[in-house]
């Protein structure tokens, strides 16, 4: 539940008694990620599975709002108008969310193909800050019909499997572990699957996927997957099939990652929906909400 906080004199202060808190010791920063002092490596990649609590002002609420519209505008245009080349898919998503400070995965770096970036930690709890708040504040707009909720599903989506990039595989086990409690295992090299298929296992990752593999390929380096979490994969043609099960290279994880964020959302504006009826009963809330679901009546400034 979001808690607009208005006032005339100072519009765009969060929770300005919780800030006074933070400053004598008695809270801890909601957003304050782990790392030496002053500074964070971390990337921080959202399910926003918890709704912010923050108290904001009603212009800010319409700002960040409006903000986050522009980036979704922009990565919609990016898809329809770029070729498959991911890197350069990848740059201009990366320009965007600095941009409007949403970076929480880093700075793509275009020759070496990675995500590097030393944070100051001030400038990513900004950041992760604006991305949550801004992500719910576009869940009410969007939640009110079908091709609304489409249409903010699909830019979601692709924001949340482009930031997944920027980690390691094993992080993005960590977050399918954590987040969608899916306890997957990875293959021993004294599994039975592996001692007969590891062949096979092997090939199919090799000639089925656009990304390019380690020579010796460990068994380790696959993951055991149920067939219905692996889908997209299926279909292309891109695992090894037994029994039931998806025999999955540990970097295709972002796809299985990808599907269930999706999942998650859709179920999560359709509960939204329910209670919309509550949420434009406050005149300024509803005329700020409609108007950030109009196209029409943002500058989206596309090139």
């Amino acid at each position: 539940k979001i808690q607009i906080h208005v006032s005339r004199k100072e519009p765009m202060i969060i929770n300005n008694r919780k800030l006074k808190e933070r400053k004598n010791g008695d809270v801890e920063d909601d957003y304050l990620m782990s790392g030496e002092i002053g500074y964070t490596t971390t990337k921080y990649v959202s399910f926003y599975d918890e709704a912010p609590h923050d108290i904001i002002g009603i212009h800010e609420f319409q700002s960040v709002g409006v903000s986050r519209l522009q980036v979704l505008k922009q990565i919609e245009f990016i898809y329809n108008s770029s070729s498959e080349n991911q890197d350069n898919t990848n740059k201009e998503i990366n320009l965007l969310t600095k941009q409007h400070k949403f970076n929480t995965e880093g700075n793509y770096d275009d020759s070496n193909k990675q995500f590097l970036m030393k944070f100051k930690r001030h400038e990513l709890n900004e950041a992760i800050k604006n991305d949550n708040i801004s992500h719910f504040i576009c869940r009410l707009a969007y939640c009110r019909t079908e091709e609304l909720r489409k249409w903010f599903v699909t830019q979601e989506t692709r924001l949340f499997y482009y930031r997944l990039q920027s980690l390691e595989p094993d992080k993005i086990l960590d977050i399918l572990r954590k987040k969608c409690g899916m306890n997957y295992e990875q293959l021993k090299e004294d599994d039975q699957i592996w001692v007969n298929h590891a062949d096979d296992i092997r090939f199919l990752r090799k000639f089925r996927s656009t990304k390019p593999v380690k020579q010796a390929t460990l068994a380790s380096d696959f993951i055991k997957v149920p067939f219905k979490d692996a889908i997209s994969l299926v279909q292309n043609r891109q695992v090894f099939l037994s029994r039931g099960f998806a025999y999955v290279y540990i970097s295709d994880l972002n796809s299985i990652a990808r599907a269930q964020f999706r999942a998650k959302l859709s179920a999560q504006l359709n509960k939204a929906y329910k209670f919309i009826g509550t949420i434009f009963k406050d005149e300024r809330l509803s005329s700020m909400l409609l108007a950030m679901s109009n196209h029409n009546t943002i500058d989206f400034n596309i090139q």
